[in-house]
């Protein structure tokens, strides 16, 4: 990674995070987030370049894997009674079954990591 590109990254995580606490409705996730964003600027302000790299590749494998963890978990929920997630409006929407879309959901996630991961790893 260029060094402009892990300070890109470093930023759009703390602008990402500051819309994300515009809609948290939880005092523990409001923490979460205000302790990740200040580790964030620490790290963007005073850590070294290593450190920077290394919190840059941290953040974007996280964010990798958080996709296809995030349908497992709908999947999850939805075989345990809940309903009203994206899958189910799309269900009522177009006609297709609900869990059509949550392998849709699960195809497209697992893409995007595989392609993000090769372009990590190149």
């Amino acid at each position: 990674m260029a060094a402009g590109k892990v300070t890109a990254v470093l930023i759009l995580a703390v602008v990402a995070l500051a819309a994300l606490l515009l809609v948290m409705r939880n005092g523990f996730g409001e923490l979460v987030v205000l302790s990740v964003g200040a580790s964030l600027v620490l790290a963007g302000r005073y850590a070294p370049g290593w450190v920077q790299i290394w919190y840059a590749y941290l953040l974007t494998w996280l964010l990798l894997f958080s996709g296809p963890r995030s349908v497992l978990v709908l999947h999850r929920a939805r075989r345990r009674g809940a309903v009203g997630s994206d899958a189910d409006k799309l269900a009522e929407s177009t006609h297709l079954p609900a869990l059509f879309w949550v392998l849709a959901f699960a195809a497209f996630s697992l893409w995007c990591a595989l392609k993000g991961a090769v372009l990590l790893l190149a």
